[in-house]
């Protein structure tokens, strides 16, 4: 069972942290990345942050143009020990999300297998929250005379138990949060937003 909550954040807000990541040399992705991250490791009290990201990958010409779910998971596993300064937060997020870059061809099935983890059909394996970041800014798609708009089901369900959903907009950034409801309450992720 799942909920969602929805926050929005504004464009200069936006405009200040891709400022961030210019001045960090590191994309928005990192940068929010690493604020999630954070977040997370102060509210958890745990020094060991691992996060799954989806990834494209289309990194093979012959796959660029074609149409199909090309979609690979990536886990992205940060140390935040020793209360690191957001900024060397950063630095070891952009370090992790390079260096996963570079396997993103490795099938999330086959790093599953190869670890050979003990299996749980009541958990995901590996990682239990999810990030995505989305840049929705030129997402009005026009197939001839027909306009497609991209409809939101009512029907929720949590395959993690947080999913981080954000969505880069003309306007700001609209953040979704996809919870299990069996875990968490709508109050919990309010504070969880704005903290």
């Amino acid at each position: 069972r799942g909920r969602r909550y929805r926050q929005y954040l504004s464009k200069e807000t936006l405009d200040g942290l891709k400022g961030l990541g210019r001045e960090k040399n590191v994309t928005l992705f990192m940068v929010l990345l690493a604020a999630f991250k954070g977040m997370l490791s102060k509210i958890c009290g745990q020094n060991d942050i691992v996060i799954g990201t989806p990834i494209a990958n289309r990194r093979m010409f012959e796959v660029e143009q074609l149409i199909g779910f090309f979609v690979n998971t990536l886990v992205l596993r940060t140390d935040c020990s020793n209360n690191p300064t957001f900024e060397e937060l950063i630095k070891r997020v952009e370090k992790t999300t390079l260096e996963a870059y570079e396997h993103q061809d490795i099938p999330f099935e086959q790093l599953v297998d190869h670890l050979s983890m003990p299996r749980d059909l009541s958990r995901h394996p590996l990682f239990q929250v999810m990030f995505v970041l989305q840049d929705t800014r030129n997402a009005n798609l026009s197939l001839n005379k027909l306009d497609v708009n991209y409809i939101e089901s009512e029907t929720i369900q949590s395959r993690f138990d947080i999913t981080l959903n954000i969505a880069e907009t003309a306007n700001g950034l609209y953040i979704k949060y996809e919870y299990a409801a069996d875990l968490f309450d709508e109050e919990y992720i309010k504070k969880l937003s704005n903290y």
